[in-house]
């Protein structure tokens, strides 16, 4: 076998497709070629052993075997939900990132800081989305805008719309930037970033627009499940 195939994780597989030779990685790129697709990886490489089929073949080759469009081939081969799964970015969202603006609340995708809904409603941003409409990175336009609320959910779960979000401290860190540089290139008012008191290094800024006292407290920021 010139491939891992065999591995116990499909994350780290790299598989050659058995018709054209194509490398692809994980198996959500193709399918595997016996009726028992649903085999756990480990049970994979003794029943190949026994003589069992564990050929498997890229997208493109089911594609042209079946004469089916790409879309009609992954509904074919019923690798629908783990295509879509796939394309997604963040894979899952462990946050009320999507909701409306008013009752969204974030984690962050690299450090795991929470901003509470608290801290939304009292007009507090504790980061930013790493992409606005049409995937634009805020590394090209700072001021994309962003999806209608309303469409966010829908844009991420068909994998259209990326919805990392990050928290200043690692924006900051994933444009290799210091604060003053960020603050500087987000266009953000230097009278309106404020810090959290319990955690000096933590920057929030304050929406002009929104109401809510005009010094954050320590407590604002972990009140989220008390008032569920």
């Amino acid at each position: 076998m010139v491939d891992n195939r065999f591995r116990a994780s499909p994350d780290e597989w790299a598989l050659r497709c058995d018709s054209c030779g194509t490398w692809e990685r994980g198996d959500i790129a193709g399918q595997w070629a016996a009726s028992d697709r649903c085999a756990s990886p480990s049970s994979r490489e003794a029943m190949w052993h026994a003589g069992k089929d564990m050929r498997w073949y890229c997208l493109s080759c089911w594609s042209d075997w079946l004469r089916y469009s790409e879309p009609e081939t992954i509904a074919y081969l019923d690798l629908h939900d783990e295509w879509l799964r796939a394309r997604r970015s963040p894979p899952w969202l462990m946050d009320g990132r999507t909701r409306g603006q008013l009752r969204r609340w974030y984690r962050c995708d690299l450090c795991g800081y929470i901003a509470s809904e608290q801290s939304v409603e009292d007009g507090y941003q504790a980061g930013r989305f790493l992409h606005g409409s049409g995937n634009v990175h805020i590394r090209r336009d700072p001021d994309a805008t962003l999806p209608l609320d309303a469409d966010m959910l829908s844009l991420w779960a068909c994998g259209e719309w990326n919805a990392e979000w990050r928290c200043y401290c690692c924006l900051g860190r994933t444009l290799i930037m210091t604060n003053d540089a960020l603050f500087s290139y987000l266009g953000m008012d230097d009278a309106l970033v404020v810090w959290d008191v319990s955690d000096p290094q933590r920057p929030y800024y304050k929406n002009r627009q929104a109401s809510g006292p005009a010094v954050p407290r320590s407590s604002h920021w972990n009140r989220r499940t008390q008032r569920r």
